[in-house]
């Protein structure tokens, strides 16, 4: 989200945040050399928008959680941003971005409209796993999930909660053996990461 988001301002830190904060060499150098001259903004956005789309026509999980992000705002202007061609010198490379830019834009507003005719947005889901903290600030963790519902309690970066459920991008994780709630991305970045997570089986309603 924030490569589509900014793309200009943000495409190299947040490629980088997914190799925790490191290029391997191999890729910096690529990147680098990259014929777009702006350290392979292009080689990036394409990568990324190849991905969420992929994304968006496996999953319906992914296509919520993007609508929660407010992505379907964040794509249209992306594709602004795409059409110029200051990006990159290459026509068919805009021309694919921007048909994805497109295709990504209709499954957010097919799930937009399957959503709100099937599953509330904030019903609650089990989830069992555990969500590792990596933000570079105290996180707090409320009663119930909403952001205006009282703070029980704060963690620091590096520690690991057992999740128990989720709803919408709220996890309900155990800590200091309560139930509590974390917001997972609060718009501007990710609190952490899920690992662990069970498989359970599907039941039907």
């Amino acid at each position: 989200m924030s490569i589509i988001s900014d793309p200009d301002g943000l495409s190299r830190s947040a490629w980088a945040e997914m190799y925790d904060g490191l290029f391997m060499p191999c890729l910096k150098q690529a990147l680098d050399e990259d014929d777009d001259g702006r350290g392979g903004v292009q080689t990036i956005v394409r990568c990324t928008m190849k991905g969420v789309e992929s994304a968006c026509r496996c999953s319906a999980h992914a296509v919520a959680l993007l609508l929660e992000l407010g992505a379907e705002e964040a794509v249209t202007s992306f594709r602004a941003w795409a059409e110029r061609d200051h990006w990159t010198p290459h026509a068919w490379m805009r021309e694919e971005v921007l048909e994805r830019a497109d295709t990504i834009h209709e499954l957010l507003t097919l799930g937009r409209q399957s959503r709100s005719a099937q599953r509330r947005p904030d019903e609650e889901e089990p989830l069992c796993g555990g969500f590792h903290i990596r933000s570079g600030s105290r996180v707090s963790l409320h009663e119930m999930p909403n952001a205006v519902s009282r703070v029980v309690s704060e963690v620091g970066s590096g520690q690991t909660l057992r999740i128990r459920a989720r709803s919408g991008l709220w996890v309900c994780v155990t800590h200091r053996e309560r139930q509590a709630w974390l917001l997972t991305h609060d718009g501007r970045e990710s609190m952490g990461c899920l690992i662990n997570w069970d498989i359970l089986r599907w039941e039907p309603p």
